[in-house]
């Protein structure tokens, strides 16, 4: 009814119509994403309505300006608690999903099992889409493109298969069906696949291998791979158990502290590693590599400043010993995972809430 009366014909707001009820949206992802991109639209409307015609209206914008903006703090913070709702998917996994992975417009999930299986996932339905039996083994490792046209997994028999997405369907937002095709696999891996990365332009793939089991014993090496024919280009002679290589750039990699060059094969730094000592490992990195996410000791989640290194926030987080980390394509979330999983804003490096699994 207000929103009827305020912009009936022949209201002086009638402009600020769009505006106002972009930010009234139900679901969050259709609303303004931040203050400033909302200022933006105001400011522009504002310069728009100052002509000899419209100045009377500017004083009403400017006092729905006011309206529209606290109603963006009402309802964003609002949305963030309602909306991050926990799901079980029964028909899934039957042992535990060890590492997960979205594509880049956050459509497809990827799971990775202990049960050998990988299954791919119509995220915002909450299907099976695809099931991958093919590894006959523990599946612990999967990382997706930049491009969203492939994604890899790896088993703990060393079999690394590459898949490419040849058809998919979508409709009304989410993944009907998608069609998959092994294109390669990739061979000279004699120990388990710790991790996968892509490199920020997809030209580059990297496996860790590792032969222990002690929490970040040094005890493999990492391999580089070529994306177009899928060939080894060389090996870094440095590998860990439950360490993800985090790509600074498109040539350079941190590995608990020693920064490698990928082209070259050497070793550019070290001089982070000690910042790093301890029972804990840097597990992940915003896309424009400004802060990584490190998982120190037991239950402890620590934000660090990239470059220059500098720990930016620490905070008791979990209970038990943590598994994983992640960043959001677009650097504005985070998340840790032990026996619950913590969801946390990038920019404030405060946790927005906690959900049992």
């Amino acid at each position: 009814e207000f929103r009827r009366v305020l912009f009936r014909s022949d209201s002086k707001a009638k402009p600020l119509e769009p505006i106002v009820r972009k930010c009234l949206r139900r679901k969050r992802e259709e609303r303004y994403q931040s203050a400033e991109e909302l200022l933006g639209e105001l400011q522009l409307l504002k310069r728009q309505l100052e002509t000899r015609f419209l100045r009377r209206v500017v004083a009403a914008v400017s006092l729905l300006a006011v309206f529209a903006i606290v109603a963006f703090g009402l309802v964003i913070p609002e949305s963030i608690h309602e909306e991050w709702v926990p799901e079980v998917v029964s028909d899934g996994h039957t042992k535990a999903v060890r590492r997960c992975a979205f594509s880049p417009d956050g459509k497809l999930l990827v799971t990775v099992s202990d049960d050998g299986l990988a299954i791919v996932w119509d995220f915002a339905g909450r299907r099976r889409l695809a099931t991958i039996e093919d590894h006959k083994a523990g599946v612990g490792a999967v990382a997706f493109s930049p491009n969203g046209k492939h994604f890899v997994t790896a088993a703990e028999n060393a079999t690394t298969f590459i898949w490419e997405i040849v058809e998919r369907i979508d409709v009304g937002g989410q993944v009907k069906s998608i069609c998959l095709q092994k294109v390669a696999e990739l061979g000279g891996q004699q120990e388990r696949i710790a991790s996968l990365t892509f490199s920020p332009d997809g030209n580059r793939l990297v496996s860790m291998l590792h032969n222990g089991s002690q929490f970040g014993t040094q005890s493999g090496q990492t391999i580089i791979w070529e994306t177009t024919s899928w060939r080894e280009l060389r090996r870094l002679p440095v590998g860990f158990f439950l360490v993800v290589p985090l790509f600074l750039d498109t040539r350079r990699i941190i590995i608990e502290g020693e920064i490698w060059d990928i082209e070259s094969g050497q070793m550019l730094d070290a001089a982070h590693k000690s910042a790093l000592n301890g029972d804990g490992k840097l597990n992940a990195i915003s896309a424009d590599g400004r802060i990584g996410v490190r998982l120190d000791g037991c239950c402890w989640v620590a934000f660090w400043q990239i470059n220059p290194f500098k720990l930016l926030h620490r905070q008791l987080a979990h209970e038990f010993f943590m598994r994983t980390a992640a960043v959001s394509h677009n650097g504005r979330w985070a998340v840790s995972g032990a026996e619950n999983i913590v969801f946390w804003n990038l920019m404030t490096l405060e946790p927005i809430t906690s959900h049992k699994h």
